[in-house]
């Protein structure tokens, strides 16, 4: 696969493919019923964040509400809990990218976010939500267009006995060399996990001169695209929001931004 078929095929995940819809077997909290009673609900099906409505047999939906907020109106014996109104909550459009929603998340908080189509609220999104099978794969896209882009570079920075330095010391070695022996078509760049990819670019320093600025290829930033690259490859592994949600926007804006620039240099 081409990067530039990698990009196109990012563009196929949005937002309203990991909405909740409202038309759904949604647990909402009413406001018409005691706040202890909403709050045991939310606590039997385990979740932090549900939809407002006034009453059941409502359509409308006013807004959202947390556990917080309804174990704070148990406390003090309050007869409502407060909510946040659905004028004065972020709503994305059905067809917004994953990025825009993880921009959202970051900028906003841990909060719950609304999905429209046709100007209609018709579902919500939560930071849990991140973990599910579509952002997987939105992830898995990010990291596969930056390993292909860092292969292109180093393909044209690097002699091909330099690569094969660093890839001595991983398992894929002997993968290379009995591949070698059978005669097969390799290129040593293929075989160099994401790690050694990062580490080799960012040892020629034109990954971070291309870069510039205060964005720069660190150990440590390498380290969490590792480690992000290995919880997207588990299913049981959280990518988000174990980590922040503003930790891993910035890890997937780091990628793209590094897969971008390797292509033009």
């Amino acid at each position: 696969m081409r990067i530039d078929e990698i990009q196109n095929a990012r563009s196929l995940f949005r937002t309203g493919d990991l909405t909740t819809y409202f038309e759904e077997d949604v647990k909402f909290s009413y406001l018409n019923q005691n706040p202890k009673d909403n709050l045991l609900a939310l606590e039997f099906f385990n979740v932090d964040f549900a939809p407002v409505k006034e009453k059941e047999t409502d359509d409308r939906v006013l807004g959202w509400q947390t556990k917080k907020e309804l174990r704070d109106a148990v406390n003090h014996s309050s007869s409502c809990a407060s909510y946040s109104p659905i004028e004065q909550s972020k709503i994305l459009d059905y067809e917004s990218s994953i990025f825009e929603l993880l921009a959202t998340f970051s900028q906003y908080g841990n909060q719950m976010v609304f999905t429209s189509l046709n100007g209609k609220p018709i579902g919500f999104i939560v930071p849990s939500d991140l973990n599910r099978y579509v952002s997987r794969c939105f992830t898995w896209l990010v990291v596969c267009g930056l390993e292909l882009s860092l292969m292109s570079l180093l393909r044209k920075s690097l002699d091909e006995s330099e690569m094969i330095v660093a890839l001595q010391g991983s398992m894929n070695f002997i993968s290379y060399n009995n591949d070698r022996r059978d005669n097969v078509d390799t290129r040593v760049e293929n075989y160099l996990r994401t790690k050694d990819l990062l580490l080799l670019s960012c040892r020629i320093e034109v990954i971070n001169k291309a870069l510039g600025g205060s964005t720069r290829l660190t150990k440590a930033n390498i380290e969490s695209i590792v480690e992000l690259r290995n919880n997207v490859a588990h299913h049981n592994r959280l990518i988000g929001p174990n980590r922040s949600v503003n930790e891993l926007h910035a890890i997937l804006t780091l990628i793209d931004k590094i897969s971008r620039q390797a292509l033009t240099l």
